[in-house]
């Protein structure tokens, strides 16, 4: 289950949202101490966990898993053992600097195409700046016009762009 932070709102106090109880929702956070600074929070934050809820009777859920991104290429995890300790694993992807090429026809306007074709809204509103005093771009851009544009990112191992850098 997604968990969003509230504002006011104590980390331990979010995961006892999931249904946990007092005690282990306080070992959990005790757990993601090691790794990142539950104390100095801001709400909004995101976090995913998995409960289970005892079947066939009341009681508090379990923590099963719980995983939070901690940045663009790091997440933590916490996991049950099979004899039921949590085991905290940070995890961090290789990020590798590439030149791209984000190509496509017109299909709207230039901006909704070069999303679609993998830019990003800075790299769009960088290239609108730059070709503004040649193109009228009400005007003189039509569908099915290709368009072509290199720009370097940061990706991780996974794929994932972390950050897209100037217009080549």
């Amino acid at each position: 289950m997604p968990v969003k932070i509230q504002p006011g709102e104590t980390f331990e106090a979010a995961v006892r949202r999931t249904g946990v109880a007092p005690d282990e929702a306080r070992t959990i956070v005790q757990t993601l101490g090691q790794a990142f600074d539950t104390v100095n929070i801001k709400a909004g934050l995101m976090f995913q966990a998995a409960v289970a809820h005892p079947r066939g009777r009341g009681g508090p859920a379990h923590l099963v898993g719980f995983s939070m991104q901690t940045g663009p290429a790091s997440a933590i995890t916490i996991s049950r053992t099979f004899d039921g300790a949590l085991k905290l694993r940070e995890l961090e992807e290789k990020v590798t600097e590439e030149t791209t090429v984000a190509q496509g026809q017109m299909n709207g306007s230039l901006y909704e195409s070069a999303l679609a074709a993998g830019a990003d809204a800075g790299l769009v509103a960088e290239a609108v700046k730059l070709f503004s005093h040649k193109l009228d771009f009400s005007r003189d851009i039509h569908p099915g016009d290709d368009f072509t544009m290199v720009f370097d990112r940061k990706v991780t191992e996974s794929g994932k762009t972390v950050e897209t850098g100037r217009i080549s």
